[in-house]
């Protein structure tokens, strides 16, 4: 009476087996039929999402000259620190405070001939502004289009040529309402 109830223990495992394996009829194992939409999930994810990220990007950004002429935008930089560094040495000071979207620059000890003031944004090329500095004995203040960053050149005349005499990055804030 003992043998009945060991043949019944290792058919049962038999069954448990090939249920667990997905063993049809023929012998085949269906297991692997089920992983293809997986495969096919994680080729999309990783090949096709990035390529079209990367297309939409290339459509929508807009590259532009940071320089109108970047060639000769460095020509005369040994210059143009050699002259910054002697102004300084005579105690010329140039100074920015900003607030919100006012700028505020001032000129101290000696003073420049002919000085412009060049508002640049990095981003949009049509926001940029030059403007002559009339009064060097008084501040020059000024209200910036947009928050965000942006640059503030100042140049002026030093022995018949223009040179660049400061260039600062400054932030200005978003006015609160």
């Amino acid at each position: 009476m003992a043998s009945p109830p060991i043949r019944q223990k290792i058919r049962i495992s038999r069954l448990t087996t090939d249920a667990a394996t997905h063993r049809t009829t023929a012998g085949r194992t269906t297991a692997k039929r089920t992983r293809l939409p997986l495969i096919l999930g994680v080729v999309v994810a990783v090949a096709v999402v990035p390529s079209i990220s990367m297309l939409f990007l290339a459509r929508t950004i807009h590259i532009s000259k940071v320089e109108a002429q970047p060639h000769t935008a460095g020509a005369h930089t040994d210059r143009d620190q050699a002259a910054r560094a002697a102004l300084a040495a005579t105690g010329f000071r140039f100074q920015l405070a900003v607030t919100g979207q006012t700028v505020t620059a001032s000129i101290s000890g000696q003073l420049l001939q002919d000085p412009w003031l060049e508002l640049y944004r990095p981003d949009n090329p049509a926001g940029d502004r030059m403007l002559p500095w009339v009064d060097q004995s008084a501040p020059l203040s000024l209200t910036l289009d947009r928050p965000g960053r942006w640059r503030v050149r100042l140049s002026g005349v030093i022995d018949g040529a223009r040179i660049r005499l400061a260039d600062t990055p400054i932030e200005s804030e978003a006015p609160s309402h």
